[in-house]
């Protein structure tokens, strides 16, 4: 999606024009991971993308293997990190002159994390930032705090028959390691009555982010959201917009 400046008349415009527009513009360009529901098309998700190109950005989002239309797979940590780091390198391989801004979700912050571990150990260039909203510390403490697991949690075999296999299968989403992996500044935006990843989760990640950075990377900051807005509509804040664009503009132009 390009930004909302854009006068683009139809389908065959956007095919052929897309590409050569960000090739050209010096516009941020946002990548966004979306969580572990839906797709790129949620109505939540369409809320934030019309908020990004109204800041003046362009918005490029998608699915991993095993949503909607995209290719008939099994996700895996993996595999989803791999799909995430590939639209990276085709935004990177398109522009040398725009900022690039990564924006996870729920899942999908673990997904960024990762992605942005890799990218930091390659010779791709660090996105500018990576925004966080509704993260979690690693998967295992998710599960652990997750309202579905409330019935089995404190029974004897709920580490040996669901926490150990999600574990040995690779769905550790590690995120408390993998943000002290890269220097890319950090934003974390957590809702108080968040109940499907605790705002405790997010602050944790928070605190672990400022102990395990080092002190000339880019900034991590965290930003608490009131309690209405439960787990998918902090877009819904009238700060959020500002929020963003403040994020964006004091760090499109640095370099950690």
């Amino acid at each position: 999606m390009i930004h909302s400046s854009f006068d683009v008349n139809n389908e065959r415009d956007k095919n052929d024009l897309f590409e050569e527009i960000l090739r050209k513009t010096k516009d941020p360009i946002v990548l966004y991971l979306h969580g572990n529901t839906g797709s790129r098309a949620n109505g939540h998700r369409v809320d934030l993308y019309k908020i990004l190109r109204r800041l003046g950005c362009h918005v490029i989002a998608f699915d991993y293997r095993g949503f909607a239309d995209s290719s008939d797979e099994s996700p895996t940590e993996k595999g989803c990190v791999n799909d995430a780091l590939a639209m990276y390198q085709y935004i990177k391989n398109l522009t040398t002159t725009s900022p690039v801004f990564v924006y996870g979700h729920s899942l999908g912050t673990g997904i960024s994390l990762h992605m942005a571990s890799i990218v930091n150990k390659s010779n791709i260039d660090n996105p500018k930032g990576v925004i966080l909203e509704a993260p979690f510390n690693n998967m295992r403490d998710e599960v652990i705090k997750h309202p579905f697991s409330w019935l089995f949690r404190n029974l004897p075999w709920f580490e040996t028959t669901i926490l150990k296999p999600i574990y040995e299968n690779g769905f550790r989403f590690e995120s408390d390691q993998r943000i002290s992996e890269f220097r890319s500044p950090v934003m974390i935006l957590h809702a108080e009555n968040d109940r499907v990843i605790p705002y405790e989760l997010g602050y944790k990640l928070y605190r672990t982010a400022l102990e395990t950075r080092g002190k000339s990377w880019g900034p991590a900051e965290f930003h608490r959201f009131e309690e209405k807005y439960g787990h998918k509509f902090i877009v819904r804040s009238k700060n959020f917009p500002s929020t963003i664009d403040q994020f964006i503009r004091r760090y499109k132009n640095e370099t950690y």
